[in-house]
């Protein structure tokens, strides 16, 4: 649970509990569910409960299915025995496979996703947050296997480990990680609880600037905390096309303004397909211009990759365009079976890693690169995931969940005001510029 403007009263006492992670549970039992995590008015938790995060329920064992909670515990070996999730809190664990002499257990449900089922034990995603400061995961579902469901960050397929921060949950037999509210992994203890509090003395104020405009300075302000987010670039066109670049981000806590100074924000716009994206930033008298630049094209039969905030994909034949250090990453290569064989473009690059290698998981076009997850509003959202390549072969891979970050999937556009890169094919999402002061 996470909200912003939440009214308080001055020396007023509140009680704050942390919710335990569920014990590790013995091969045959159910795993033991989490306790919640809670804020009440007062010296004691009674009634008066404002918030109540519920713990995560436990996977499923030879006892039976697994139990729910804020996220739900994976079904074991036996089927579709999973347990469900709490609207506005997580999602239901993933269903255990009931295959005869191959018995597989669900994976736990996170925050940001169900988990995986049917045969691949895979946690649920859990959820990016900058509200400490940092940009932390939290939630993850739980993995499980061998009958048994629990908690584990996501996994490919073919076994290899998610290429990103792992949101706090435990992979098969291990425990998930102290407070991140992560599922444990089968027979193994869930992660504890956490709450986190900002106290706010004057009411923050922000623009959420979604088109070029001139921006007056209120008075009385001589600071601002700024994002900043080119255009996508549009992926490439044609069969194999690659995906296109994230536009480029930018953030500052503290950047110096003059109360009552007119600025000009520009906000890039996303190009279409086999295009770059557009630059953000500001610019005006006294101050220092600051440009988040458009993210680069994907290559296709309108010509090569290009590089930009993050590069654009290559398709099986050419290079892929760069990424500027401190905006955003490389685009990623093309892949050619040979003659009659799959072609496949590469991922455009995101705001936090490079796109992937076209053919790098199956036959498919490679994956945009993950992009960054942001509060500034006061919700936290996502931002420049690169966009998917398109390509001849099965399955285009989707393994960086860059469209939660606004990138296009294979033959999807950008989404607006994300900053997201084209998939094959489509245009990139358009930029977005938001300042915030008190």
């Amino acid at each position: 649970m996470q909200g912003t403007g939440f009214p308080v009263v001055p020396r007023q006492k509140y009680t704050v509990v942390i919710g335990g992670g569920g014990a590790a549970a013995a091969p045959s039992a159910i795993g033991t569910r989490g306790s919640n995590t809670l804020i009440s008015f007062g010296n004691t938790v009674d009634a008066n409960v404002l918030f109540c995060a519920v713990g995560g329920g436990g996977g499923g064992g030879d006892a039976g299915g697994g139990s729910s909670g804020g996220s739900g515990g994976g079904g074991n070996g036996g089927g579709a025995n999973q347990g469900a999730g709490i609207a506005g809190q997580g999602f239901a664990g993933g269903p255990g496979s009931g295959a005869p002499m191959f018995q597989i257990g669900g994976g736990g449900g996170g925050a940001g996703g169900v988990g995986n089922g049917n045969g691949l034990s895979n946690g649920g995603i859990g959820i990016f947050s900058t509200f400490s400061g940092s940009n932390v995961a939290y939630g993850g579902g739980g993995g499980g296997t061998s009958g048994y469901g629990g908690g584990g960050y996501a996994l490919y397929s073919s076994g290899a480990p998610w290429l990103g921060t792992p949101f706090g949950g435990g992979t098969n037999g291990s425990s998930a990680n102290t407070n991140t509210g992560g599922g444990g992994g089968r027979i193994a203890a869930g992660g504890s609880g956490l709450v986190l509090i900002r106290l706010a003395v004057n009411q923050n104020n922000f623009a959420n600037v979604t088109n070029t405009t001139p921006w007056q300075v209120p008075a009385g302000v001589t600071s601002i905390q700024y994002l900043f987010v080119g255009g996508g670039g549009g992926g490439g066109a044609g069969n194999p096309g690659g995906g296109g670049g994230a536009g480029g981000v930018l953030s500052s806590p503290s950047f110096p303004v003059t109360p009552g100074e007119t600025y000009t924000v520009t906000v890039g716009a996303g190009g279409a397909a086999g295009a770059n994206g557009g630059n953000t930033g500001i610019s005006g008298t006294g101050i220092s211009t600051v440009i988040a630049l458009g993210g680069g094209r994907g290559a296709g039969n309108d010509g090569p990759a290009a590089s930009g905030g993050s590069g654009g994909g290559s398709n099986f034949g050419g290079g892929f365009g760069l990424g500027t250090p401190g905006q955003g990453n490389n685009g990623a290569s093309g892949f050619s079976i040979g003659a009659g064989g799959a072609t496949v473009g590469g991922g455009g690059g995101g705001a936090t890693s490079a796109g992937v290698d076209g053919g790098f998981y199956g036959s498919g076009g490679g994956s945009g690169g993950r992009g960054i997850y942001s509060s500034i509003t006061g919700a936290n959202t996502g931002y420049a995931g690169g966009g998917t390549a398109s390509g001849s072969g099965a399955g285009n891979d989707n393994s960086t969940f860059n469209w939660l970050y606004g990138g296009g999937n294979s033959g999807v556009m950008g989404i607006a005001s994300t900053g997201g890169g084209g998939g094959g094919g489509m245009a990139g999402g358009s930029g977005i510029a938001v300042l915030r002061w008190a």
